[in-house]
Parts: structure tokens; sequence; C-alpha cells
């Protein structure tokens, strides 16, 4: 998408992003557990983290609902 704006992504969000991309159709739980196996971090933080992560890149246009 080309929209003159660029966002600069820290290694989780870098991890969401590739998974992602990797993985066509896939849920919030599927990028949860997927993070869990990467990260040592409780579950309900992550959970959180993942969340708004998702909703910025939701916001940007970078990803989508269906």
């Amino acid at each position: 998408m080309v929209t003159g704006s660029y966002s600069l992504l820290n290694t989780s969000s870098k991890e969401i992003w590739l998974f992602i991309k990797d993985n066509e159709k896939v849920t919030v739980e599927q990028i949860i557990e997927h993070l869990l196996n990467i990260y040592e971090i409780e579950k309900s933080e992550l959970t959180e983290d993942v969340n708004t992560i998702l909703k910025l890149m939701l916001e940007q246009g970078l990803v989508c609902e269906e």
C-alpha cells in the first residue's frame, strides 16, 4: 500500500507481522500461542499487548478483520 507513511515495528510487533504474513488467516489466539512459544511472558499480559498492536495495525490499514 502506498500511503507515504511508515511504521517502525519493535521485535514483538515484527514477529506478529511476519506470522500474519506467513499465515493468511490467523486468529488472535493463534498469534498469542505463537508468541508464547517465543517469549517468556504471562499469557494475560501478552494478550493485552497483542490486542493493542493489532488494533494499531488495523487503524493504520496494515491488517484487516474477516
